[in-house]
């Protein structure tokens, strides 16, 4: 809103042309209709005529999707929730979007099913999220809460126009609801909301603590995890150095009962040629000694018949 009160969304995806006469008529403008078929719209922001057949739409659509934005702007606030994700906070919007539409949605959007949101007993423990943030929106801001309730009227006819957006902000006129709130103090309205969905804030806020305690024990387990892995790691690495070393040492021992063997073969025949050179050598020696005996003999028989012949002429 700029200093002339003037409320602009910009956001031009799914926009559709209004007829220049109609600005003439904010009357007629608030209730400009659009053939449903026609209307692209996303689905966090739509408003539950959306979702009904052979509806045309007005408007007061974009009232309903500036509630959601609302919602939005605030969830965002870093004071609001630190540590909330994008992700989560379009999670809660959709959530939120289904508590006022009074019907279940799935992640893309779409209608689920014709029973009634609330019929399911389970509604409230499945949407303790957006539960919460409703709940810390009228606590810690009511005004602008009660602003958001009237943008999310399921009735479109009395769904707050942009007119009455800037009447209400301006404090020229007042709901109903701000005309009771004067007789009752903000804690006792806060109270009052609280006594219906305050067990399931508490078991909600109790599983966040829980879902916490959890991530900060698997991230624990994450680092023990990269750990023992590296650990592993070095353990299969010295493993496969001892089987390398194991592997060389056997090749090692092959190469020296390889090359022992060779050398006791080759000292073998080394042996065995000595002691054939050996032999013949003794051989030959034997020889010589009997040819010198044989030699030494015939000279004794030669000198016996010498001595014999000598004896005689004596």
């Amino acid at each position: 809103m700029d200093e002339a009160e003037t409320l602009k969304l910009i956001d031009y995806d799914g926009a559709i042309f209004i007829p220049v006469g109609l600005f003439e008529n904010p009357r007629k403008l608030a209730n400009k209709v659009v053939p449903r078929e026609f209307y692209i719209a996303t689905s966090t922001y739509a408003a539950i005529e959306y979702y009904e057949e052979n509806t045309l739409l007005t408007t007061k659509m974009d009232m309903w999707a500036l509630g959601i934005i609302i919602y939005e702007l605030i969830l965002v606030q870093a004071t609001f929730n630190e540590r909330i994700s994008m992700g989560k906070i379009t999670q809660i919007l959709m959530g939120i979007g289904n508590i006022y539409l009074g019907i279940q949605r799935n992640s893309k959007g779409m209608k689920q099913t014709d029973e009634s949101f609330f019929e399911n007993d389970s509604w409230a423990k499945n949407n303790c999220g957006s539960l919460m943030a409703i709940l810390n929106v009228w606590q810690k801001y009511p005004k602008t809460a009660l602003l958001i309730t009237n943008l999310l009227h399921p009735d479109k006819e009395a769904r707050m126009s942009a007119i009455g957006i800037k009447n209400f902000l301006s404090g020229f006129c007042l709901t109903e609801e701000l005309k009771r709130d004067d007789e009752r103090t903000e804690r006792e309205g806060w109270q009052l909301i609280a006594e219906t969905v305050g067990t399931n804030v508490r078991h909600e806020a109790e599983r966040m603590k829980r879902a916490e305690a959890e991530e900060e024990r698997a991230k624990d387990w994450r680092e023990g995890g990269e750990w023992r892995v590296k650990r592993a790691e070095a353990e299969e690495e010295r493993t496969e150095i001892d089987e390398r070393g194991a592997k060389r040492a056997d090749w090692m021992k092959s190469e020296w009962r390889i090359e022992g063997n060779e050398l006791i073969a080759k000292r073998a025949e080394q042996m065995k040629s000595e002691r054939r050179i050996g032999e013949k050598e003794a051989s030959g020696t034997d020889e010589e000694r009997a040819k010198d005996w044989r030699e030494a003999s015939e000279w004794r028989a030669k000198r016996a018949e010498q001595m014999k012949s000598e004896r005689k002429d004596l």
